[in-house]
């Protein structure tokens, strides 16, 4: 029974502190967009970390504790919408674009290697988080002035759809800030499973005694 709670109490402990470590990296912003958005300093990677290290369910739930904490942060951006808009916003921006990244463990037990299967899921669950906020953009957000303030004014006078143009420009603006902060923050993983060895023992110790 102790040794229970005690496994409880490290998970809750370790996962606040990764919670608010991805908070706090996520107000160090390298590239801001106008609209939206930014480059931060690997703030996905320690939400990845805790479903790595506990579990694609627990690392859900911590996905979406991070994701309340980040509606509070970025409650400015949502200043002056509609009320439908609001709610998809907050869905698809928020609840499930950082939910998602609770995912990040899905491949620990599929793929043996640590570094493979932590910088592996990473990447997908970050991606995930990409088509999130390109859905978000294209449904709510790809305006025409926003189109022309992004690309130029030629972008409303192409010959193709304009559905076709706000799906293209909430690809090209999302990706802006996405695409860099998956590379780099799947570089980081991989750094992390290949360096910081001690992060990742007591999982495996963890596993060989439920094996025994």
């Amino acid at each position: 029974m102790s040794t229970k709670i005690s496994q409880k109490t490290q998970m809750l402990c370790v996962s606040a502190v990764m919670i608010a470590l991805a908070t706090i990296l996520s107000l160090i912003k390298i590239i801001e967009l106008p609209f939206g958005g930014a480059v931060t300093l690997c703030s996905m990677v320690p939400i990845v970390y805790i479903s790595y290290r506990y579990g694609v369910r627990w690392g859900l739930l911590s996905g979406f504790v991070y994701s309340l904490i980040q509606i509070l942060t970025g409650l400015s951006a949502l200043r002056g919408i509609s009320g439908f808009s609001l709610v998809a916003s907050l869905f698809l921006d928020y609840f499930i674009a950082f939910t998602v990244l609770g995912l990040g463990g899905m491949f620990r037990k599929a793929i043996p290697n640590r570094v493979l299967s932590f910088g592996l899921g990473f990447a997908v669950c970050s991606t995930l988080r990409y088509l999130c906020h390109i859905l978000s953009g294209f449904a709510l957000w790809a305006s025409a002035e926003s189109i022309a303030d992004f690309f130029g004014d030629g972008a409303l006078t192409t010959d193709l759809p304009f559905k076709l143009v706000q799906f293209i420009y909430s690809i090209v603006y999302n990706g802006t800030y996405m695409v860099p902060e998956i590379i780099i923050g799947t570089v980081v993983s991989v750094l992390l499973a290949l360096f910081a060895k001690p992060l990742f023992v007591l999982d495996n110790v963890k596993e060989k005694k439920q094996e025994a």
